[in-house]
């Protein structure tokens, strides 16, 4: 299988030494992710050094992008290419890459097994496999110690976790990779934890810490080869004679029984006598001349790609630029090398050289090929010219170091190429020098008498040679004034290999068109290519069609901006004029800056909040801002405006807005005293329910999310119309039920009403309405029945009654208390009574206030006749009121015979002191709304004791459903 990206940098840039070490960090769970940013594609990590117990900071970035990954650590040890915490970092990134972790949105989990990339268990890393939610309630569980543990054997926990009226099997195993193989039978697919495996992993946490994890494997080998020392297994009966225990993630065997012994002591090795070697012949090589080491660029050999770095060791003279001055030796880089014979500075040599043996090469080659571990010898795989995809990594692995190695030792002196397929000598090789500039190979077209010819140049330095005065040594390695230089980059090396070995192709005219639009238009985007005038056409520039492509990071919108010119696509911070292949002419076309700067800054300009990426190329948005205040509506008719195609839109997930605004029918029915409305909301094909309208208005958003997985904008002009009919509605039935007091709300959305007779009914209630106010009621006086001269004030209030049950309304009359709020109500039960002959009224108050309803009544209007329901010996029968005008109780007697009350049909029911019904959640609150009255009033010196909500009660008792719901009021 091949090798990721990520891995791939750390094997083409490690050293073997790095390397291990890397990983070791990484296998002991010393990297820890601390933040990410997919829209900068750039994570951080906190990585424990591997010799002390300090921690670096390594960011890496671009890592989706392997051409421009960038790894940056805050060590010391940050000399060379890359460091052991950037390898352990990059291991734990690859886990992240490989688990799904940063796109798994699209992923469906089935629970019955999901591999948790996790070395290290804590709290942080599993958040990374789950939910907020998920975590939030599994942290509950385990706090309780919900999960059951019935097992935990070797590298196998088993448990049980109660949910509801289920008990779920949980299965965490640790697998070879050190990873987790876990297993449940729920049904959860968005993430790879559930709830159950979610309360298992931090119920364990929480009990025996992270290092359980660690030593939770099969031990069993190793706890044999322990018990063996005495003779024992793991199959024999080990109770009172052995105890296993736990230390550094190790087992450890701890003998109960003094009884036992070894069964034999194991043999002493005899200590062996270290010989200074090194230092010896150190020293020898001091008191004479030291060796020097040397590179050679061997071109002779029979191997892909036929140049071999090799090692030579010699005496150089006091002027060690001209060379050796004796025979050298080759040393055989995949044999034992004593380092300390040379220099101290020239010793690195020896690891870095032989890198480029062909047998490293082919570690690599098996590495990363499918079924390389099958490969031959290097012999055989790279004799004569490779296949196709082993020539890639075979430049995927030397092209880089080539680059360093010239680069490195630009200075060293000691540089040689050995020629014509000879065996190196002192005398087979030239001195050279190694430049880390690399030469970029440009391509010129020309048109021939029988056809067009393309050839290859050089850009050395910015001199630029023709292909026949640089020696091509292979592919990635070029000679010329006795330096060496390396090609840029892996597409060079393609290209090159492809005008080998003359540096020249041509082309006939038939085959021109197709060859020009396959092979120099795909080069033209890899280097310069220069075009004969007799193969170009100039266009001077025009406006070009502006795109734009849409896609979705981190909760971000994201805006790439393109120039089309044609059918070609220029992205903004592309430099370089327009090329476009037809009929074998290349078309060149100059950019038109100006109307590019106008989309540009028109792109801008569209939200406040717009931010850019300068290096990359793209414009970004919050995902609050996109669905805020109607700007994606607006946005879009923008774009339609400048002409703008955009592309992206089916493939967004959480900001597929749809692009429809709502249209809304309303159809109403009638009833006693309600109106039922049916509100029909749709977004093009997309209906939404009523429920998911209201909800979304109850937490104050402004949209919905469809059927289709999209988003519905509620604009803000459709919520100023609509809103508060949606809150004021009681939701019935997919209806919403509106009090006929508020058909005001419906007055609003005439034109939406499909109904004829119902925008009548609408326009009568509202000339009634209108009537009642215009109604002068001054001059209205106290009934003849009345025993009592009514101030100013009280005359008012009782022309205001009268004003009420015109209107049909209930209210509170809310005089201070001794001012006579009770002759008022009389008044106006004594008016009421002249039109309505068998009216009844129902009068509720406290206890202590029963005996004066019945002496005002007595003094005032004495007409009325009247009982005091309350007490033990009171009626328990309905028709028992049938002789009196008023019928006097108490709240807690009306809270409990609201059975019996509820079946008479009153006139009015008055509540007098009314504050005590002020919380809706008491039964006595409740116990008057089932009262069966056509008419309601209340009386109250103080309506309102501790806040506002105390009104709520009341005017929902007197107008139900007046002030909507209680979470709306």
């Amino acid at each position: 299988m091949s090798l990721p990206p990520l891995l791939r940098h750390v094997y083409n840039h490690g050293t073997e030494e790095v390397i291990r070490r890397g990983k070791k960090i990484f296998f002991t769970s010393g990297v820890q992710m601390l933040d990410v940013d997919h829209l900068l594609e750039q994570v951080r990590f906190r990585v424990r050094n591997d010799v002390y117990q300090n921690y670096y900071t390594v960011t890496i970035n671009k890592y989706m992008d392997s051409e421009h990954l960038s790894v940056r650590c805050q060590c010391p040890y940050n000399l060379g290419e890359i460091c052991r915490h950037e390898v352990a970092a990059l291991f734990q990134l690859n886990d992240l890459l490989q688990s799904g972790f940063f796109e798994n949105t699209d992923i469906a989990y089935d629970q019955k097994h999901t591999a948790i990339r996790m070395r290290q268990v804590n709290t942080q890393m599993i958040r990374v496999f789950t939910s907020a939610e998920i975590m939030d309630r599994a942290q509950e569980l385990a706090n309780k110690t919900t999960a059951i543990i019935t097992s935990k054997k070797n590298d196998t926990i088993e448990a049980e976790v109660p949910d509801g009226d289920m008990t779920y099997k949980v299965i965490i195993r640790r697998n070879e990779e050190r990873y987790f193989d876990t297993s449940c039978g729920c049904d959860e697919k968005t993430y790879p934890l559930c709830l159950h495996k979610t309360t298992v992993f931090l119920q364990i946490l929480r009990a025996y810490g992270h290092q359980y994890f660690q030593a939770l494997q099969d031990w069993d080998v190793q706890k044999n080869k322990l018990l063996g020392l005495y003779g024992y297994s793991l199959d024999d009966d080990l109770s009172g004679k052995f105890e296993f225990t736990y230390e550094n993630n190790k087992p450890f065997l701890r003998v109960l029984d003094p009884t036992i012994k070894k069964v034999a002591a194991p043999a002493t090795t005899p200590k062996t006598e270290v010989v200074e070697e090194a230092v010896a012949e150190t020293a020898t090589a001091h008191t004479h001349e030291q060796a020097r080491l040397g590179i050679v660029l061997d071109t002779g050999v029979p191997w892909y790609p036929f140049v071999n770095v090799a090692l030579v060791s010699g005496i150089t003279g006091e002027e060690e630029e001209k060379g050796f001055i004796n025979g050298i030796e080759v040393l055989e880089l995949q044999q034992y090398i004593n380092a300390h014979k040379y220099r101290n500075d020239e010793r690195e040599l020896i690891p870095v050289t032989r890198k480029f043996h062909p047998v490293e090469v082919m570690k690599y080659i098996r590495k990363n090929l499918p079924f390389g571990d099958l490969y031959d010898d290097y012999r055989q795989v790279l004799k004569d010219v490779p296949a196709e995809e082993v020539k890639h990594e075979v430049w995927e692995y030397l092209l880089p170091k080539y680059q360093r190695l010239l680069d490195r030792y630009a200075a060293h002196p000691l540089c040689f190429i050995n020629r014509d397929n000879k065996n190196i000598s002192s005398k087979s090789i030239e001195a050279i020098e190694f430049t880390g500039r690399k030469v970029h190979p440009q391509l010129s077209v020309n048109k021939k008498d029988d056809g067009y010819a393309v050839e290859l140049s050089w850009n050395i330095d910015e001199t630029y040679l023709p292909f026949n005065e640089v020696k091509v040594l292979n592919n990635a390695l070029v000679e010329h004034d006795f330096k060496i230089y390396a090609i840029g980059n892996i597409a060079e090396v393609r290209l090159l290999e492809e005008f080998m070995p003359d540096g020249e192709i041509h082309i006939s005219n038939e085959d021109w068109p197709v060859f020009l639009q396959d092979k120099v238009m795909q080069w033209s985007r890899q280097v310069h290519v220069v075009f004969d005038e007799a193969v170009t056409e100039r266009i001077e520039k025009i406006k070009p069609a502006y795109r734009l492509y849409l896609r979705e990071r981190e909760m971000m919108l994201v805006l790439k901006p393109v120039f089309a010119y044609g059918d070609i696509e220029i992205e903004w911070g592309f430099f370089g004029d327009v090329i476009e292949p037809k009929d074998g002419v290349v078309k060149i076309i100059r950019r038109n800056e100006e109307a590019e700067n106008e989309y540009i800054q028109m792109l801008r300009n569209l939200h406040s909040d717009m931010q850019q990426n300068l290096r990359e190329h793209f414009m970004y948005i919050p995902a609050s801002s996109v669905l805020a205040q109607n700007w994606f509506f607006r946005f879009v008719e923008e774009m339609k405006e400048w002409n703008v195609e955009l592309f992206g839109m089916e493939q967004l997930k959480n900001l597929r807005v749809n692009v429809n605004k709502p249209k809304t029918r309303i159809t109403v029915g009638s009833g006693i005293d309600w109106f039922d409305t049916s509100v029909e909301l749709v977004f093009g094909d997309q209906a939404v329910n009523i429920t998911d309208v209201k909800n979304a208005i109850s937490q104050k958003q402004n949209f919905i999310k469809l059927g289709d997985g999209s988003i519905g904008l509620l604009p803000e002009e459709w919520l100023k119309k609509y809103a508060l009919l949606i809150k004021m509605g009681e939701e019935r039935g997919g209806k919403l039920r509106l009090k006929k007091f508020h058909f005001s709300v419906l007055d609003e959305m005439l034109e939406d009403l499909d109904e004829d007779a119902m925008v009548e009914e609408l326009e009568q209630k509202k000339e009634k309405l209108s009537h009642i106010i215009d109604n002068d009621f001054s001059e209205l006086r106290p009934p003849e029945g009345l025993k009592a001269e009514l101030r100013p004030y009280q005359l008012a209030g009782f022309q205001w009654l009268v004003f009420l049950n015109e209107a049909g309304w209930g209210g509170i009359l809310a005089d201070d208390m001794g001012l006579g709020k009770t002759v008022q109500a009389l008044a106006f039960f004594l008016h009421y009574k002249r039109s309505h002959e068998e009216a009844q009224f129902l009068v509720v108050c406290p206890t202590t206030l029963i005996y004066n309803w019945e002496n005002e009544i007595k003094k005032f209007a004495p007409e009325l006749t009247y009982t005091i329901h309350h007490g033990p010996k009171r009626t328990i029968s309905p028709s028992d009121f049938a002789a009196y005008d008023i019928i006097i109780t108490t709240y807690g007697t009306m809270r409990s015979d609201i059975k019996m009350l509820k079946e008479v049909e009153f006139d009015y029911a008055l509540l007098d002191e009314s504050q005590s019904i002020k919380n809706p959640q008491s039964q006595v609150a409740k116990a008057s709304l089932l009262l069966n009255t056509k008419n309601r009033l209340a009386l109250s010196g103080t309506p309102v004791q501790n806040n506002t909500f105390d009104l709520y009660a009341q005017m929902n008792f007197l107008n139900p459903g007046i002030l909507g719901s209680r979470e709306f009021f």
